[in-house]
């Protein structure tokens, strides 16, 4: 039976061994596995094993007949051999062991040594040396001039890779070491995940990393290593083509896509780290950004959009990616985990209730654009028949929440069929004359008539009257009937161009001419100054556009309410169903028995019939330990905030707001704290409380409208009219002689009516006038008599009857059966 210790054969020595401790029992598992408390107990690895350090004893004797002097050379030259053999093979009658090392050596002489025949008995302690308590990463550094460099390997423990939905992912770990590390900022590792069939991801080191350093030779590192993909758009920041970093953008989710390649790609650090995917179509809305990366953009659009993104690596050999964005990234995964030995799971663990996303009543409102005059009994926002909506299947008491979908709202969304631009410089001075700003003319030739006025005999005018009955219940013809079906009272229409070179911008409309299908636009400077529309931003045949602060058909808000309700309802179905966080730790004998490779958005069956669990569940987020091959699974169908990341949202939002309206600045702060007493003292009289209009208004810029309204006093001259007395020398008899008398304030708009009159063409003329025919009368009593004008309204007449009346009337306007009584004085009374 041999004893070989390397290269040192113990019989050679003359050593024999008498008894051995240990050399056959199992060698010490660094991961034992799970201890299943209701099952079977320790549940051992098979593969990808790791051992522990572990001893063993050999019980030896050693006899040499020549005396002592000889036993003591055999027994130093022994000694000398295994304390130089170091870490060797051990070769024992029953099979080798590898990395062995003999830690000591015991003799004890059991003769005289007087004697001739010289007999030692010692025992050897032999440590085999196990697996490595650490793992070994390496980092790579590009160096342009000779390519790849390995600059340092790692040597750590705890190594542990975390993915959430949305992106976020990082390398993170502790390392030792015995000298300072040569490791700097964009060192990179490529790691390679067990059982997932050459799948690579690339991590970078994004900063200098922190250090502890706790003697001359030993120094401790905390490394972070980011997702090289999301790293690198966090070092484009998102700017628009004039490279301004504070703008507004209209664009669907793919338009601002686009934006985020072409700022990663004019920094000129390569062409072909990302393209575009796959893209969810959605509809273009109005953003505003400041001072964010690209990463944060792409995140917070498709947190808005409530959409996902990936990076889809295109080549192995080539750190490029595609960029796509889905409404879930979602994989079905034929697994199924339950609690158990041999069923994957050590833990199932269930929090509480996420109550801020639960509800089982919803009151679900849309924008409030577009809606008529007193809709619904006067609602803001666009709404429905039985709103709210209960889930009566939920046990709990009721919980309501509010939900608002602004993108909802009666909308006609149409496509410019023909558009008509004469700018400023190229106007003639006819055009001029009604245009000085341009002439822009938006054609649409399918748009119903926007100046249509309410007749009783429309066929939908009873309709209209239902939804309007709170206003018009007390007299409708006087309210409605010749009035416009589609323009609002105290609201300027607009429209909006959602695509094309103009899409984002909102212009007034000065006019509609049914004729032509024409929208007049009336243009404006942005915060740039630039006047729009113009050569470059323009609407263009095939642009599509939607009309906004006008009054919609019945059809159109029968629709939008509709679409809201739908969007209630399925709102309600998520709503009302609890949600409670899953996570799960996975046996890493399962994974690795069963060749499994986990990533975000997997979707996994899981069952727990204790607790009636038995459905799928998605994996929002994901730790994997490179050392235990362990993996922590969260589920949940969307990326969760908590209430810290939620609060930082917020104030980013506010941030941008106060940012993109200079609210944050002094100025404006100053302005904005005026005090309720200023605004007062301001515009009301100190004695009478009334409008000080001197105060508010310029001088010369008072609208007519505000005078004959305010004062309740018509604007009236006469012409020849000339009262007389004493006609042929009678005091009874008086004549007043044929004139004209002229009302100059009769029709009046406001200054922006007459402008916009102005502009489409029109000429304002607020006057009018009525023939006066000479009237003679005889004064039956000596009373004073008050002269009356009797001005008939009717279109068209230029009628007046002239009356002398005892009954005094003020000085005020009064109208009755069509007919306007103007008060011209008294005759004053006759002597007796």
């Amino acid at each position: 039976m041999s004893w070989i210790f390397g290269s040192i054969d113990f019989e050679t020595y003359g050593v024999r061994i008498a008894h051995s401790t240990g050399v056959l029992d199992m060698p010490k598992l660094k991961h034992k596995g799970h201890d299943w408390l209701d099952e079977d107990g320790l549940d051992y690895w098979q593969t990808d094993t790791k051992y522990d350090d572990r001893t063993f004893t050999l019980n030896c004797f050693m006899i040499c007949e020549t005396g002592y002097a000889d036993f003591k050379t055999k027994w130093q030259t022994f000694v000398d051999a295994v304390k130089a053999s170091g870490k060797v093979n051990f070769q024992t009658p029953y099979f080798d062991i590898d990395n062995c090392l003999i830690n000591g050596l015991t003799i004890v002489r059991e003769t005289n040594y007087v004697q001739d025949l010289q007999i030692g008995t010692f025992s050897i302690t032999i440590t085999v040396h196990g697996d490595a308590d650490y793992n070994l990463i390496t980092t790579k550094r590009w160096n342009s001039t000779d390519g790849t460099t390995y600059p340092e390997i790692l040597k750590t423990s705890n190594a542990k890779i975390s993915k959430d939905l949305q992106g976020s992912m990082t390398l993170d770990m502790t390392v030792e070491s015995n000298r300072k590390l040569d490791i700097m900022p964009w060192d990179y590792i490529d790691y390679e995940y067990a059982n997932s069939g050459n799948v690579t991801d690339r991590f970078v080191l994004a900063s200098e990393p922190p250090y502890k350093k706790l003697s001359t030779n030993k120094y401790v590192y905390t490394l972070t290593f980011n997702f090289y993909g999301a790293e690198l758009l966090t070092r484009a920041d998102y700017l628009n083509d004039l490279k301004e970093a504070e703008f507004s953008q209209w664009g669907t989710i793919e338009d601002i896509l686009d934006n985020i390649i072409w700022n990663y790609l004019r920094r000129g650090y390569g062409t072909g780290q990302f393209t575009k995917g796959t893209v969810v179509a959605t509809e273009g809305k109005n953003h505003q950004f400041n001072n964010e990366n690209c990463l944060e953009v792409l995140q917070r659009m498709c947190s808005e959009y409530k959409l996902e993104f990936e990076f889809e690596k295109n080549d192995p050999d080539f750190w490029d990616y595609t960029i796509n964005i889905k409404e879930k990234v979602a994989n079905d995964k034929a697994v199924t985990l339950a609690y158990g030995k041999g069923n994957g799971q050590y833990e199932l663990s269930r929090g509480k209730r996420v109550d801020d996303d639960f509800f089982s009543v919803l009151y679900a409102f849309g924008a409030a654009k577009n809606l008529p005059v007193g809709y619904r009994n006067g609602m803001r926002r666009l709404s429905f028949d039985d709103n709210p909506l209960k889930d009566v299947t939920t046990p709990d008491p009721e919980k309501e929440k509010i939900l608002k979908f602004d993108e909802i709202f009666p909308r006609r969304t149409a496509t410019v069929t023909g558009y008509t631009q004469v700018l400023e410089a190229d106007l003639t001075a006819e055009q001029k004359e009604v245009w000085p700003n341009g002439i822009y003319k938006v054609a649409d030739s399918t748009m119903f008539d926007l100046n249509a006025k309410w007749e009783d005999t429309d066929a939908d005018f009873n309709e209209y009257l239902l939804t309007h009955e709170s206003v018009l219940r007390a007299d409708y013809t006087n309210s409605v009937v010749g009035n416009t079906k589609y323009l609002l009272a105290g609201q300027t229409a607009k429209i909006v161009m959602k695509t094309g070179d103009a899409s984002g911008y909102e212009f007034s409309i000065s006019k509609y001419n049914h004729d032509t299908h024409e929208f007049y636009l009336i243009p404006f400077r942005d915060e740039s100054d630039t006047l729009l529309p113009n050569d470059v931003a323009k609407p263009a045949i095939g642009d599509d556009y939607t009309l906004v602060n006008i009054d919609m058909p019945a059809s159109y808000v029968t629709a939008a309410e509709a679409e809201l309700r739908a969007k209630a309802v399925e709102a309600l179905a998520e709503g009302s169903t609890p949600k409670f966080p899953y996570s799960a730790v996975i046996d890493p004998k399962f994974v690795a028995d069963n060749t499994l490779y986990f990533e975000v958005g997997d979707r996994l069956t899981i069952v727990d019939t204790d607790y009636d669990v038995n459905g799928t569940f998605r994996i929002s987020r994901l730790v994997y330990n490179d050392y235990t091959r362990r993996y922590e699974l969260t589920f949940a169908e969307r990326r969760s905030l908590n209430r810290l990341q939620t609060i930082e949202k917020s104030v980013e939002k506010q941030e941008r707001t106060a940012s993109a309206t200079n609210a944050d600045s002094v100025e404006n702060i100053r302005n904005s704290q005026i005090t309720v007493g200023d605004l007062s003292r301001t515009l009301l009289d100190p004695v009478d409380k009334k409008l000080n209009a001197d105060a508010v208004v310029r001088n010369k810029s008072i609208d007519p409208g505000m005078l004959s309204l305010d004062a309740g006093t018509l604007q009236w001259s006469l012409k020849n009219a000339l009262y007389e007395p004493n006609v042929d020398d009678n005091e009874d008899k008086v004549k007043l002689n044929a004139g004209t008398i002229t009302l100059h304030n009769y029709n009046t708009l406001s200054r922006y009516e007459i402008a916009k009159l102005k502009a489409g063409g029109g000429t304002y003329d607020p006057t009018r006038t009525w023939n006066i025919p000479e009237t003679t009368y005889t004064l039956p009593t000596k009373d004073d008599y008050a002269i009356y004008l009797k001005l008939d309204l009717t279109a068209e007449s230029t009628t007046v009857t002239v009356e002398f009346s005892t009954t005094h009337i003020e000085a005020k306007y009064e109208i009755a059966d069509n007919i306007l009584r103007i008060n011209l004085g008294n005759t004053g009374a006759g002597e007796e």
